[in-house]
Protein backbone atom coordinates (compact mmCIF):
# COMPACT_ATOMS: atom_id res chain seq x y z
CA UNK A 1 0.00 0.00 0.00
CA UNK A 2 1.40 3.43 -0.43
CA UNK A 3 2.06 6.24 1.84
CA UNK A 4 -0.69 9.00 1.07
CA UNK A 5 1.25 11.54 2.54
CA UNK A 6 1.65 13.05 -0.59
CA UNK A 7 -1.69 13.46 -1.76
CA UNK A 8 -3.78 16.66 -0.34
CA UNK A 9 -6.81 18.25 -1.74
CA UNK A 10 -5.50 21.91 -1.19
CA UNK A 11 -2.52 22.00 -3.67
CA UNK A 12 -0.64 25.24 -3.27
CA UNK A 13 -0.31 24.05 0.45
CA UNK A 14 0.88 20.86 -0.67
CA UNK A 15 3.27 22.18 -3.30
CA UNK A 16 4.70 24.49 0.11
CA UNK A 17 5.00 22.12 2.67
CA UNK A 18 6.47 19.49 0.72
CA UNK A 19 8.66 21.24 -0.79
CA UNK A 20 10.31 23.29 2.11
CA UNK A 21 10.20 19.69 4.13
CA UNK A 22 12.24 17.73 1.37
CA UNK A 23 14.50 20.98 1.04
CA UNK A 24 15.23 20.99 4.60
CA UNK A 25 15.76 16.97 4.72
CA UNK A 26 17.98 17.65 1.69
CA UNK A 27 20.14 20.63 3.28
CA UNK A 28 19.32 23.67 2.26
CA UNK A 29 19.16 26.64 4.34
CA UNK A 30 15.61 28.24 3.73
CA UNK A 31 14.25 31.36 3.81
CA UNK A 32 11.38 33.62 2.63
CA UNK A 33 9.71 30.94 1.65
CA UNK A 34 6.03 31.43 0.15
CA UNK A 35 3.91 29.88 -2.50
CA UNK A 36 3.47 31.81 -5.49
CA UNK A 37 -0.30 32.72 -6.71
CA UNK A 38 0.66 33.27 -10.61
CA UNK A 39 2.69 30.10 -11.19
CA UNK A 40 5.16 29.27 -12.11
CA UNK A 41 7.00 29.14 -10.25
CA UNK A 42 5.25 27.29 -7.54
CA UNK A 43 6.81 28.60 -4.58
CA UNK A 44 10.14 30.91 -4.29
CA UNK A 45 12.38 31.62 -1.39
CA UNK A 46 15.79 31.96 -0.32
CA UNK A 47 17.91 29.04 -0.14
CA UNK A 48 21.23 28.58 0.52
CA UNK A 49 21.31 32.65 0.55
CA UNK A 50 20.34 32.64 -3.15
CA UNK A 51 17.11 33.61 -4.48
CA UNK A 52 15.26 30.61 -6.13
CA UNK A 53 12.16 29.75 -7.82
CA UNK A 54 11.23 26.46 -7.00
CA UNK A 55 8.91 23.94 -9.12
CA UNK A 56 7.16 21.01 -7.38
CA UNK A 57 6.06 18.03 -8.89
CA UNK A 58 4.90 13.96 -8.42
CA UNK A 59 7.20 11.16 -9.63
CA UNK A 60 4.56 8.18 -9.81
CA UNK A 61 3.50 5.34 -12.84
CA UNK A 62 0.52 7.32 -13.72
CA UNK A 63 -1.42 4.45 -15.41
CA UNK A 64 -1.11 2.74 -11.57
CA UNK A 65 -2.02 6.11 -9.94
CA UNK A 66 -5.00 6.55 -11.95
CA UNK A 67 -6.10 2.68 -11.04
CA UNK A 68 -5.84 3.28 -7.50
CA UNK A 69 -7.50 7.03 -7.87
CA UNK A 70 -10.45 5.10 -9.56
CA UNK A 71 -10.73 2.39 -7.05
CA UNK A 72 -11.05 4.88 -4.29
CA UNK A 73 -13.52 6.92 -5.80
CA UNK A 74 -15.51 3.90 -6.55
CA UNK A 75 -15.17 2.45 -2.93
CA UNK A 76 -13.51 -0.74 -4.38
CA UNK A 77 -9.61 -0.54 -3.75
CA UNK A 78 -9.42 -4.02 -2.48
CA UNK A 79 -6.10 -4.86 -3.74
CA UNK A 80 -3.81 -1.35 -4.56
CA UNK A 81 -1.62 -1.26 -8.11
CA UNK A 82 1.41 -0.74 -8.25
CA UNK A 83 4.35 -0.70 -10.78
CA UNK A 84 7.22 -2.67 -10.55
CA UNK A 85 10.07 -0.01 -11.32
CA UNK A 86 13.67 -0.89 -12.61
CA UNK A 87 15.85 1.18 -12.79
CA UNK A 88 15.97 2.27 -16.50
CA UNK A 89 12.10 3.18 -15.73
CA UNK A 90 13.37 5.49 -12.64
CA UNK A 91 15.86 7.00 -14.66
CA UNK A 92 13.75 7.48 -17.91
CA UNK A 93 11.14 9.49 -15.98
CA UNK A 94 13.41 11.61 -13.75
CA UNK A 95 14.84 12.42 -17.09
CA UNK A 96 11.31 13.04 -18.51
CA UNK A 97 10.09 15.35 -15.66
CA UNK A 98 12.95 17.51 -15.70
CA UNK A 99 13.04 17.89 -19.21
CA UNK A 100 9.15 18.87 -19.20
CA UNK A 101 9.84 21.39 -15.96
CA UNK A 102 13.52 22.23 -17.18
CA UNK A 103 11.03 23.94 -20.48
CA UNK A 104 8.80 25.86 -18.48
CA UNK A 105 11.46 27.47 -17.02
CA UNK A 106 11.32 30.77 -19.71
CA UNK A 107 7.72 31.37 -18.44
CA UNK A 108 8.52 31.80 -14.68
CA UNK A 109 6.83 35.15 -13.65
CA UNK A 110 8.65 37.57 -11.10
CA UNK A 111 11.97 39.09 -10.78
CA UNK A 112 15.24 36.87 -11.81
CA UNK A 113 16.62 33.84 -9.92
CA UNK A 114 19.88 32.85 -9.46
CA UNK A 115 18.34 29.25 -8.51
CA UNK A 116 15.67 27.27 -10.20
CA UNK A 117 14.88 24.04 -8.33
CA UNK A 118 13.14 20.98 -8.73
CA UNK A 119 11.34 18.97 -6.43
CA UNK A 120 9.90 15.43 -7.41
CA UNK A 121 7.77 13.25 -4.29
CA UNK A 122 7.04 10.24 -4.53
CA UNK A 123 4.52 7.76 -2.47
CA UNK A 124 5.65 4.64 -4.69
CA UNK A 125 6.63 2.06 -1.94
CA UNK A 126 8.55 0.04 -4.19
CA UNK A 127 11.16 3.12 -4.57
CA UNK A 128 12.36 2.96 -0.94
CA UNK A 129 16.11 5.19 0.12
CA UNK A 130 18.03 1.66 -0.55
CA UNK A 131 17.14 0.83 -4.45
CA UNK A 132 16.82 4.69 -5.08
CA UNK A 133 20.40 5.45 -3.91
CA UNK A 134 21.83 2.53 -6.04
CA UNK A 135 19.96 3.28 -8.92
CA UNK A 136 20.86 6.67 -8.67
CA UNK A 137 24.69 6.35 -8.23
CA UNK A 138 27.07 7.62 -11.18
CA UNK A 139 23.72 9.40 -12.79
CA UNK A 140 24.04 12.47 -14.59
CA UNK A 141 20.91 14.47 -15.49
CA UNK A 142 20.39 16.47 -18.57
CA UNK A 143 19.14 19.95 -17.27
CA UNK A 144 19.09 23.58 -19.54
CA UNK A 145 18.19 25.94 -16.70
CA UNK A 146 16.83 24.01 -13.65
CA UNK A 147 20.46 24.08 -11.03
CA UNK A 148 19.21 21.55 -8.75
CA UNK A 149 16.95 18.60 -9.08
CA UNK A 150 15.39 17.34 -5.39
CA UNK A 151 14.20 13.36 -5.67
CA UNK A 152 11.97 13.36 -1.90
CA UNK A 153 10.68 9.93 -1.05
CA UNK A 154 7.94 8.42 1.41
CA UNK A 155 8.52 8.64 5.53
CA UNK A 156 10.82 5.73 6.17
CA UNK A 157 10.48 4.99 9.93
CA UNK A 158 14.44 3.33 9.34
CA UNK A 159 15.83 6.72 8.96
CA UNK A 160 13.34 8.76 11.19
CA UNK A 161 12.32 10.65 7.97
CA UNK A 162 12.00 11.49 4.51
CA UNK A 163 14.80 10.23 2.15
CA UNK A 164 15.49 12.89 -0.30
CA UNK A 165 18.22 12.80 -3.09
CA UNK A 166 20.09 16.01 -4.22
CA UNK A 167 20.38 14.87 -7.99
CA UNK A 168 23.98 15.35 -10.20
CA UNK A 169 22.96 17.24 -12.92
CA UNK A 170 25.21 19.04 -16.09
CA UNK A 171 25.87 22.29 -15.70
CA UNK A 172 22.96 24.53 -17.08
CA UNK A 173 23.94 26.25 -20.03
CA UNK A 174 22.13 29.47 -20.84
CA UNK A 175 20.61 32.07 -18.46
CA UNK A 176 16.37 31.73 -18.93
Amino acid sequence: MTDDYFDWDDRPVLERVTARMLLEYAGFQINGFASRDDDPPDCEGILNGKRAAIEVTRLNHEKARALNMKARKEKKLEHEVFFSWERDDLLLKIQKLIDKKDRDVKRYSGCPYERYVLVMHTDEFVLTSDVVSEWLKHTTFKARFLTDVIVGLSHEPKIGGYPTFRLSLSPPCIAP
